[in-house]
């Protein structure tokens, strides 16, 4: 879903991990401010800070490790580890300290809140959810959705009250 492949609560129906590992979600989670202009540059898993790698393995112990980027915003550094975890992609920014900003995992259409589907009908009737994923920053979930819409592709972001807001 992300063009660049970039949690305090995190709903059952959004992200279903081991409830073991939930106090350490919520340990090393802190909101994420706006920022603009961000660079992203591939990196390798070394070049990782030790306090990310370690909150990430504590929070997600049985994900693999896909890939990892540096992301640089207004000269502050921000890391995402992209993985899989059981079944599911998992996208995870942390600053380098560790602490977690947000969570991007991917959910089923059946996984998706009843108002979100609706609303989505409603919006775009007749078009197919090709791909969802629960993005969580602090206590704001919002779920980004890609729809098959006749013959193009609407990427769009929902928030958890239903309304649709369109990115592409």
């Amino acid at each position: 879903m992300r063009t660049a492949p970039a949690l305090s609560i995190i709903l059952l129906a959004c992200i279903l991990l081991p409830a073991s590992s939930a106090d350490s979600r919520q340990k090393h989670h802190r909101k994420r401010p706006v920022k603009a202009d961000v660079t992203v540059k591939k990196i390798s898993k070394k070049d990782i800070p030790a306090e990310v790698m370690k909150a990430f393995t504590e929070t997600y112990p049985t994900a693999e490790i896909k890939g990892q980027q540096k992301q640089v915003s207004e000269k502050v550094a921000f890391y995402q580890i992209e993985s899989v975890d059981s079944g599911k992609t998992l996208d995870v920014l942390f600053q380098s300290d560790g602490v977690i900003v947000e969570v991007a995992e991917s959910v089923e259409e059946s996984q998706l809140p009843e108002n979100i589907r609706q609303a989505l009908k409603e919006k775009y009737p007749g078009g197919k959810i090709t791909n969802a994923e629960c993005v969580t920053r602090g206590t704001h979930i919002e779920y980004e959705v890609a729809l098959q819409v006749g013959k193009s592709t609407k990427e769009v972001v929902v928030n958890l009250a239903g309304k649709v807001f369109t990115v592409k």
